[in-house]
């Protein structure tokens, strides 16, 4: 199956909604065929799920969509640890900002609305704003490609200045 990008979404037509949101949680669904987030499709593509996109593999993908690479590490150790994940794009999840994916509950799917954990990526060099920071789970990726998870939380200040 191939699919073909398209305004920053790989569309994958006849089937496309049974193969991959129905059974394993990809994707937008879009009649019978299913709109996949370019990192999903990188991962599709690394698992041979997914033929080719316009025609080329993994390397030639990532390499014409180099701000896929990092965020294709994160999702695809998401992924091999058995979560349900979606990219938090507007419209496909409800409060996308500040955050490159969601992860479902155990025994949730994109299908039920739940999140556990938002989650933000980042480079080990890149800067973060700590207001940015409160509500998403940082994954750092080192020049290594190792992750490092890092969740974030506001403390709550009470008191006065006196």
């Amino acid at each position: 199956m191939e699919g073909h990008l398209t305004d920053g979404v790989v569309e994958v037509g006849a089937n496309g909604r049974e193969r991959y949101y129905d059974s394993r949680g990809y994707g937008r669904p879009r009649g019978e065929g299913v709109d996949l987030a370019p990192v999903e499709a990188a991962h599709l593509l690394y698992r041979g799920d997914l033929d080719a996109v316009d025609g080329t593999g993994l390397g030639g993908f990532l390499a014409d969509n180099d701000g896929v690479v990092v965020p294709f590490l994160v999702y695809k150790d998401l992924r091999e640890r058995g979560f349900y994940v979606s990219p938090a794009r507007e419209g496909w999840v409800e409060d996308a900002d500040g955050a490159d994916f969601v992860v479902h509950p155990r025994g949730d799917g994109p299908w039920d609305g739940t999140v556990e954990h938002r989650v933000r990526v980042v480079g080990e060099r890149a800067s973060v704003a700590l207001g940015s920071l409160g509500d998403v789970v940082l994954a750092v990726v080192d020049e290594e490609s190792e992750l490092t998870y890092l969740e974030t939380d506001r403390p709550d200040v009470e008191g006065s200045n006196v």
